[in-house]
């Protein structure tokens, strides 16, 4: 809430989306470490940069930082999706650990 409201007393309300991204990218690190999901982790380790990517790019260009911050973020958290899917497909495959018994012939 503080970074929000900083940007905005400063006249920078165009970086919140910079701004969100990265504190959802801080917050991904933990979570994926206290859930033992490693994508998730992953991925707050790469949102955060392109979450500063997000931030320069709209400083040094006339590209809106809501412009990187929702497509890199966007394409960050559909590939942890995936990765978590894929994931959860394999816990469910026949003789995994903890996953469904074997099947019988």
């Amino acid at each position: 809430m503080a970074g929000a409201a900083a940007l905005e007393a400063g006249g920078r309300p165009a970086y919140l989306p910079a701004w969100i991204l990265l504190v959802v990218g801080v917050h991904f690190i933990p979570l994926g470490r206290l859930f033992r999901i490693g994508a998730l982790a992953w991925a707050g380790l790469v949102l955060i940069p392109v979450a500063a990517a997000a931030a320069v790019t709209g400083a040094v260009t006339g590209v809106p930082p809501s412009t990187v911050a929702g497509v890199g973020g966007g394409l960050v958290c559909l590939g942890c999706a995936v990765a978590c899917l894929r994931g959860l497909r394999a816990s469910f495959r026949p003789g995994s650990p903890g996953g469904a018994p074997p099947r019988e012939p």
